[in-house]
Formats: C-alpha cells, sequence, structure tokens
C-alpha cells in the first residue's frame, strides 16, 4: 500500500483523521459517552443547586489514568461561556 500512496495522498488521510479519527473504537465511544453524559446533565442544569462538574472521554475509558482532583475540569457554566465565544450566540433558552 505504500508503494502506491503518494506523500500528498499520506498527507491528507493525516489531516483527515485529526478532523474524524477512525480506528480507535474505545476513544470513539468513550468520547460518545461523555458527550451523552454532559448533554444530560446540561440538561438538568437548571434544577440543580450547583453547576454540574462535567466529563471529559478520557473519564469513560477502562485501565485509563484518573483525572487528578488539581486538575481544572470544565463547569457547564464555563462550557457555556467556551460555547457563546466560539459559536457567537448564547443557546440558553432559560428565562
Amino acid at each position: 500500500m505504500l508503494d502506491e500512496l503518494t506523500p500528498e495522498q499520506l498527507d491528507e488521510w493525516l489531516a483527515y483523521w485529526e478532523l474524524e479519527p477512525f480506528g480507535c473504537t474505545w476513544h470513539q465511544s468513550s468520547m460518545l459517552a461523555a458527550v451523552v453524559h454532559n448533554v444530560g446533565l446540561l440538561a438538568l442544569s437548571p434544577y440543580l443547586e450547583k453547576a454540574p462538574e462535567l466529563l471529559t472521554g478520557d473519564e469513560f475509558l477502562p485501565n485509563a489514568k484518573p483525572v487528578a482532583k488539581t486538575e481544572k475540569r470544565l463547569d457547564a457554566k464555563a462550557f457555556e461561556e467556551m460555547a457563546k465565544a466560539q459559536y457567537g450566540h448564547n443557546r440558553d433558552t432559560r428565562n
């Protein structure tokens, strides 16, 4: 296969992999689990007393190193601010 793949094609595949990783199903599944978990927490956040702590995909991997308690994690408020800055609008429908 390497004989048939040009360096330009390899660069294209590497760039594509950066956008849409393939081949590592554990990481893909863990990221999906984190998204589902975090969306559920954000949906419940108006009814909670404090902002929920969001999880990363690494926390759903078996045998993964646990996230240190001193490591800064993104809470729901920070996530909303980041999304607002990135996408230019506030998706918060609460009044």
